[in-house]
Parts: structure tokens; C-alpha cells; sequence
């Protein structure tokens, strides 16, 4: 679960299983908001099943968290990301709108849909 305040820092809470809050210091759980340590202006928040999205007010997207199907997008076969990185599969894409499930999508401001992460159940189709 997370906030973002009007100035654009970003909070988040609640289960770090799979280093869904960004923050590699939360070991478990976290009852208390932990602010996401960047110097980025944040404008939206998706919260998956086991990771989380954040758009930048510059329209750049980052996540954490459980990336075994490759749904934090980052690049990397790392099962889990600890820390928020760039999602590196949109490039220079300026993302409006971010998605979190099980699988991860965005919607560019050149109206372009971006699907990442796994398809079990055919999301991708």
C-alpha cells in the first residue's frame, strides 16, 4: 500500500515479502510509511500483487519488488529487486498512466500500451 503527497514523495507500507516497498532496510512488514528515497517527483503509485510501479511526474517509471516473471521490467533476471530502478523496457517513453497485477503495463502519451511481466492467463492476448 503507498501515498503520494502533493509535493511528490512517495510512501509506502504493508508487506515487503518480495521487496515490493523499495526499501532493501524493511525486512518483513512495514506498519509505518518509509519514504521511497529518491529525488524524484512522483505522481502515481501501482500496486501489484507482489510489486509496485511509481510514475515520475516527468513521466518515467520505476519499480520493486518480485520480478521472477520479469514484471519489474528493469532488465535484469534478478528474482526480486530490492531498490526502485528505471523500468527499462518503456526506454524514453513519456508514460500518463502505469498498471500493476501480476504483470505490469503502461500507456504512453503517444496513446502506445506497454505489457510486461508474465501471461498465464492469456493478458497479453
Amino acid at each position: 500500500m503507498g501515498a503520494i503527497t502533493s509535493s511528490g514523495k512517495l510512501y509506502l507500507w504493508g508487506c515487503n515479502k518480495y521487496g515490493q516497498l523499495g526499501n532493501p532496510k524493511v525486512k518483513t512488514n512495514s506498519v509505518s510509511p518509509s519514504q521511497e528515497c529518491s529525488k524524484s517527483k512522483f505522481g502515481e503509485l501501482a500496486c501489484g500483487l507482489t510489486h509496485t510501479l511509481a510514475l515520475t511526474k516527468e513521466g518515467y517509471v520505476f519499480a520493486a519488488g518480485d520480478n521472477d516473471e520479469g514484471q519489474c521490467g528493469v532488465g535484469k533476471e534478478e528474482e526480486i529487486i530490492h531498490e526502485f530502478e528505471p523500468v527499462d523496457v518503456l526506454g524514453e517513453h513519456h508514460v500518463t498512466k502505469i498498471i500493476a497485477g501480476c504483470h505490469s503495463a503502461a500507456i504512453t502519451s503517444e496513446e502506445h500500451i506497454y505489457v510486461w511481466g508474465t501471461s498465464t492467463f492469456g493478458q497479453f492476448q
